[in-house]
């Protein structure tokens, strides 16, 4: 299965994937030495990467994501290109013979922000619009809207009575 470097749907999620699992599955151990301590939770990051990964591509096909659906979206694409920038800075320090202390904060950080992002997923139920792609996703107001818009439908097919013929003429005064 061929991964898809950067799209504007799934962001740099591919690319980060690849970095990832090349760092940690190549020979000779091209994990910076900063990293090496952090090999466990960087394969706990690169599983749930996976996994949003599955779950952005879903969404990404449906017609027209709701407001929420976009956001998630949107923070999940934000969130992949800020642990590509961080991987990059890490197998590439700078010259400034600074060494990066942070850097077991920042990957825990970053694994507690991809949970949130899963939570989030749940409890918005996004999962349920990307089951069916074909489907768009309105917000509550549209759906409201559709269904009045049934009910005026449903109730022009019926000729009008009387009764509603008076109240028509009586409210118009």
């Amino acid at each position: 299965m061929e991964v898809q470097m950067f799209s504007s749907s799934l962001g740099a999620m591919g690319s980060l994937l690849g970095k990832l699992g090349s760092l940690l599955v190549s020979p000779g151990d091209q994990l910076p030495d900063t990293l090496k301590p952090q090999k466990e939770k960087l394969q706990i990051l690169k599983q749930d990467l996976e996994e949003m990964n599955t779950m952005l591509g879903n969404l990404s096909r449906v017609q027209a994501p709701n407001t929420m659906g976009k956001l998630w979206m949107n923070e999940l694409r934000d969130l992949s290109y800020d642990i590509e920038d961080y991987i990059d800075k890490t197998i590439s320090p700078s010259n400034t013979g600074e060494k990066n202390q942070e850097i077991p904060f920042e990957i825990e950080e970053f694994v507690t922000l991809v949970k949130h992002a899963r939570d989030r997923y749940s409890r918005y139920d996004l999962g349920r619009w990307a089951s069916s792609p074909a489907m768009p996703m309105v917000a509550d107001d549209q759906r409201s809207a559709a269904k009045q818009l049934r009910t005026l439908s449903v109730s022009m097919m019926q000729p009008p009575s009387l009764s509603s013929c008076l109240a028509t003429m009586l409210s118009k005064g």
